[in-house]
């Protein structure tokens, strides 16, 4: 079947891309020079001098390949906190607050951003459970366009990102593709065509569906050429090109088509007289005829449209630009169309009644050329390339530990012990189990790049606070992933804590680990109400503000450090009185990484890590 072409012609004489359906004629798009960047390009991003490519166009992989469909499972989902406009945030929220709950979600924003999109969070009550922040320079939200694609190699099995060429002027996004393919260590290929995700539907077994645009946007290609670089690449033995309706300036299927699995795909049911209706009417007749990978036609399931909105042009506000993610489909509905919303739902759960079917409302974006579709990207499931032989082991440095109720420290000894001959890339990350059972962390994690039979320890020096409830906590080392959950081995120790100081609560403030080089005392106590050390933003770029409370008046001194022992910045060194106070580190001119604050009041020394970002 591989290399098989002749099945696009019997579309074509079903009367996609045909004589007699309606051509696309370019509409005058217009867009406000100071609105969001949208899901298309812009005439001043037209209008612009294009930049040299930088791609690197990368040889095919060297087997046959199966793309990873949408509606598979998947490890997690991707979204940009990037030109998220205020109205946006609430359904950019809700998303992530559905995703989190079966997926891991990764978030790219870019470094001075994080604060704000920290905060964005919170105000809407989304936790950063199962939230992973990839620091990045980014341009736009629309992931689905600029994000990679998975392939598994048909005969060796290995997983591969494959990337494609975005918008040009929008370089940042271009990158983020090649840039998640080095965090995660897997093979990444560069197809060299100008193809965005939301113009790409596949079964999964070498059936790939788009529109024209495929062609429009690589117009040095021949037809050919493209549908070969969908082959070679993505695993497409047969591509179905169908002609872009009009009134939408991105041209991409995903407006108009929905696949739901292998054998079903749901195609929009235009206003009868909207002037595409009856192109995709003729669009819908096609699907219909095309054989699955079982030999019979996709089932076409129609779902009812709104009419065609204005803003600076026309737009579609669609109910297809849905996400599928691990038995959820996140659909979007609109206030303006109450009846509609509620039958588009219907018609989903029918067609999938084993999903938990979801609106959310998609007004504040759609105007933008996209919904929920185009601003998310699943990542494949792919958990056996993070399983490795590999065993962890933690222990105190001076056992039994005992924490009084003032609070205070102690240290321990780690090690990751790669039982492998082949190198491996896995991560290390601590873990705290409350008397109650709750679990709080991580609060450590590192990743690591072993090679074959070696061992890595590390020394931990964990403060406790005083207002940590009394009992015995469990103190968890794990190797493996954090984020999605793979664990490959573990090793734990206990300690108590005999009291609380005052009334006590389970807070992650003052729980703050750091790594050392030697072990000392093994207990440290914090007496009185110790001076709590606080940083916000952190992670941040270029400033923070650091926070303390004094219980008494005392000669005060606020410093920091790196992660070598070397003094940075001498932020306070002088008197003062009881009470909160701050001080202002200005990071401009350092290193991105690790650094330490250092307070120290005469009583008791604390210390709060800092993390400086590009």
């Amino acid at each position: 079947m591989r290399g098989s072409l002749t099945l696009l012609f019997a579309v074509l004489a079903l009367g996609v891309l045909c004589a007699s359906a309606q051509p696309w004629m370019p509409e005058a798009v217009r867009w406000p020079a100071d609105g969001p960047l949208p899901a298309f390009e812009t005439p001043a991003e037209k209008a612009a001098p294009r930049p040299p490519a930088t791609d690197d166009t990368t040889p095919p992989p060297a087997e046959p390949v199966r793309c990873v469909a949408e509606f598979e499972p998947q490890e997690g989902v991707h979204l940009s906190y990037a030109t998220i406009s205020i109205p946006s945030q609430g359904l950019w929220c809700d998303i992530i607050r559905e995703c989190q709950e079966v997926g891991v979600v990764y978030i790219t924003v870019h470094p001075g951003s994080l604060g704000q999109c920290l905060n964005v969070l919170q105000s809407h009550g989304v936790t950063l459970e199962n939230i992973e922040f990839q620091i990045c320079n980014t341009n736009g939200c629309w992931t689905r366009d600029f994000g990679g694609h998975y392939v598994w190699g048909e005969t060796t099995g290995d997983f591969a990102m494959i990337d494609q060429i975005y918008y040009p002027l929008r370089r940042y996004d271009d990158a983020i593709p090649s840039i998640q393919a080095g965090l995660w260590h897997m093979n990444y290929y560069e197809a060299g065509l100008r193809h965005e995700g939301g113009n790409f539907m596949s079964d999964g077994h070498g059936t790939v569906m788009c529109s024209d645009v495929l062609y429009s946007n690589n117009t040095t290609w021949s037809p050919a050429q493209c549908r070969e670089a969908l082959r070679d690449y993505y695993g497409a033995d047969t591509t179905y090109v169908f002609q872009r309706i009009v009134m939408d300036p991105t041209g991409h299927i995903d407006l108009w088509a929905k696949m739901l699995n292998d054998t079903t795909v749901m195609v929009a049911q235009m206003q009868p007289d909207d002037s595409n209706y009856e192109l995709v009417e003729a669009h819908a007749a096609a699907i219909a005829q095309i054989p699955t990978v079982y030999g019979t036609p996709f089932q076409v399931v129609r779902c009812p449209m709104p009419p065609v909105q204005q803003y600076w042009g026309r737009y579609y506000k669609s109910f297809l630009n849905s996400l599928i993610f691990n038995g959820k489909v996140l659909v979007p509905i609109y206030g303006q169309f109450p009846e509609l919303s509620q039958q588009a739902l219907t018609i989903y759960q029918a067609a999938m009644p084993d999903y938990e079917v979801i609106g959310i409302d998609c007004d504040p974006i759609a105007y933008q050329g996209g919904a929920i579709h185009c601003i998310t990207i699943g990542v494949a499931e792919h958990i056996a390339d993070y399983i490795h032989d590999a065993v962890a082991d933690i222990t105190p440095v001076s056992p039994p530990v005992q924490i009084p109720p003032g609070g205070g420290s102690f240290q321990c000894a780690t090690t990751v012990q790669n039982l492998e001959a082949d190198s491996i890339y896995t991560e290390a990350w601590v873990e705290m189990r409350y008397p109650s059972g709750a679990v709080e962390g991580p609060l450590v994690e590192k990743p690591l790049a072993m090679a074959g039979g070696t061992t890595i320890t590390r020394n931990l020096l964990q403060s406790v606070p005083g207002t940590a409830p009394a009992g015995t906590y469990q103190y968890i080392l794990y190797t493996g992933s954090r984020l999605p959950r793979v664990v490959n081995d573990s090793s734990y120790f206990t300690f108590t804590k005999t009291g609380a100081d005052g009334l006590a609560w389970e807070d992650p403030a003052g729980w703050w680990c750091r790594e050392i080089t030697a072990p000392a005392a093994s207990v440290v106590e914090l007496p009185g109400s110790h001076a709590l050390l606080q940083a916000h933003p952190n992670p941040f770029n270029p400033e923070t503000v650091i926070r303390y409370d004094l219980p008494a008046g005392a000669r005060v001194r606020l410093q920091v450090y790196d992660v070598a022992g070397r003094l940075v910045d001498n932020l306070v060194d002088g008197w003062q009185e009881a009470g909160p106070h701050e001080a202002v580190f200005d990071g401009l001119g350092l290193a991105s990484g690790v650094y330490f604050a250092r307070l120290t009041d005469g009583r008791q020394t604390v210390t709060a890590k800092l993390v400086l970002i590009p």
